[in-house]
C-alpha cells in the first residue's frame, strides 16, 4: 500500500518541520539559554554591587558626621558639665531630619547613658528609647570606644545604619571622655 504523493509531501513536510523545530529547541536550551542565565547572573551581581557601594558611601557619610560632633570642644565638655544648652542648640529636631538621623546617643566614658534621642523621620515626632531595639548596641558601643565603628546592625526593626567614635577634643586629643552613636 502507497500513500498517494500528496500525503507523501505532506508528511515529509511534517517530519521536516519537527524535526527542525526539535533541533531549533535544543539548540536554544543548550547554547541560547545558558548565555542568558550567565548575563543575568552577571547583571543581578553588578547591581548588588552598586546597592552595597549605596550603602557604603552612606554608612562613611554617617561615620563623617558622628565624627565631627565626636571630635568637638563643646561634645567634649557636654560629657563632663551635662550643659543642657549643648543639646538644645546642636540636637534639634531639624538637624536631625536634615541629615537622615534617627537616633543620637551619648555616653560618658564609664558607659553611662548621658542624652539619647530618637526620632520618628516620617512624623518628625520624638520616640522613647526602644530597649529591645538599642540595648545590646549603645551598651557594646557605648562603653569604652577606642576605635571608631560603623556599619549596619540588625534589629527588630529592620536593618539600621551605626557609626560611634570617641569623644575628644576638636584637634582629636585628649583623654576619651566617652562615644558619640
Amino acid at each position: 500500500m502507497t500513500l498517494p504523493l500528496n500525503s507523501r509531501l505532506l508528511l515529509t513536510y511534517a517530519v521536516f518541520v519537527l524535526v527542525a523545530v526539535s533541533v531549533a529547541l535544543l539548540s536554544y536550551y543548550l547554547f541560547v539559554l545558558p548565555g542568558y542565565a550567565v548575563i543575568e547572573e552577571q547583571d543581578a551581581r553588578h547591581h548588588m554591587e552598586r546597592v552595597l557601594s549605596c550603602i557604603d558611601r552612606e554608612v562613611v557619610t554617617l561615620d563623617r558626621l558622628v565624627r565631627d560632633y565626636a571630635f568637638w570642644d563643646d561634645t567634649y565638655a557636654f560629657t563632663q558639665n551635662g550643659n543642657e544648652t549643648y543639646l538644645h542648640s546642636n540636637f534639634l529636631d531639624e538637624m536631625l531630619i536634615d541629615n537622615r538621623l534617627s537616633s543620637v546617643a551619648i555616653f560618658n566614658a564609664k558607659g553611662t547613658l548621658l542624652f539619647y534621642k530618637h526620632l520618628d523621620l516620617v512624623t518628625g515626632v520624638e520616640r522613647p528609647l526602644d530597649d529591645s531595639m538599642y540595648n545590646e548596641a549603645l551598651a557594646e558601643l557605648g562603653g569604652g570606644l577606642i576605635r571608631p565603628a560603623s556599619g549596619l546592625l540588625a534589629s527588630d526593626n529592620g536593618l539600621q545604619m551605626v557609626a560611634a567614635r570617641s569623644i575628644m577634643t576638636s584637634d582629636a586629643r585628649g583623654p576619651v571622655r566617652g562615644t558619640l552613636v
